[in-house]
């Protein structure tokens, strides 16, 4: 009789084992996947956004490529969102662009600061002299936006060098608005009246197209001074706390 009692009491161990090991597995598995009670996720998106612009202000093209973003939280932890070997492009003339950067389950604790790499893509620094406006569109290393004004409409289309990357940092206050129920979208901002009005007014070199429309190429080779203006103002056009180049 004895035996059969330590066999049932072995046997109701076990059962207790089992149960314990099967409630913590389930733990864990919420607990890796970061939705336990007390640990709720937030769905992180991108956004891109062209600041300060009307309808006489029209950005056609602005590729760059996403490297990085990573996140730290009030509480000094970090994490990365976003890291490509070779980059994501986005088009901050189309908000659509954005869908590029896959979306992201983080757990929803407040964040401190963001920050976010930037690269320029790689292509021709020169353009055909017969080149029409629209086709320098088919390069991705090649800014493009129009002015209109009340005689005529002025079109420019800027160079981007390659290996130049940008490093912009965002601050608690610049993400408030990044929030929107349970996601968050980290926004890239760019503010095309202050990059258009960084050109100055002087007379410029213009080229004519195959199909007579006048524009003007911003390049190591044409316009060289203003060229070098606008790459230069170009980091200080993005909504961020804080920016660097290299």
């Amino acid at each position: 009789m004895a035996r059969k009692g330590s066999f049932a009491g072995r046997a109701a161990g076990l059962g207790l084992a089992a149960f314990l090991c099967i409630f913590l597995s389930g733990c864990l598995d919420d607990r890796q996947a970061g939705t336990e009670v007390g640990n709720p996720e937030i769905t992180v998106l991108a956004r891109v956004k062209l600041l300060d612009g009307d309808d006489s202000l029209h950005m056609d093209d602005f590729n760059l490529k996403v490297m990085e973003a990573h996140y730290a939280t009030v509480d000094g932890d970090t994490g990365m969102i976003w890291r490509f070997d070779t980059g994501m492009m986005v088009d901050m003339a189309e908000s659509r662009s954005a869908q590029n950067l896959p979306m992201q389950k983080l757990e929803d604790r407040p964040w401190s600061r963001c920050d976010l790499t930037l690269a320029l893509p790689d292509g021709p620094d020169t353009l055909a002299d017969s080149l029409n406006y629209s086709e320098v569109g088919d390069h991705v290393n090649w800014v493009r936006w129009r002015e209109d004004k009340a005689d005529k409409v002025d079109r420019f289309s800027l160079y981007l060098p390659k290996d130049y990357r940008f490093h912009l940092t965002f601050g608690q206050e610049t993400m408030k608005p990044w929030h929107q129920g349970d996601t968050l979208f980290v926004t890239i901002g760019f503010n095309i009246r202050a990059f258009s009005q960084a050109l100055s007014p002087d007379a410029r070199t213009l080229r004519t197209g195959r199909d007579g429309i006048e524009y003007c190429v911003l390049s190591p080779t044409e316009n060289q001074t203003a060229y070098q203006v606008l790459v230069n103002s170009m980091p200080a056009c993005f909504k961020a706390d804080a920016w660097s180049a290299e």
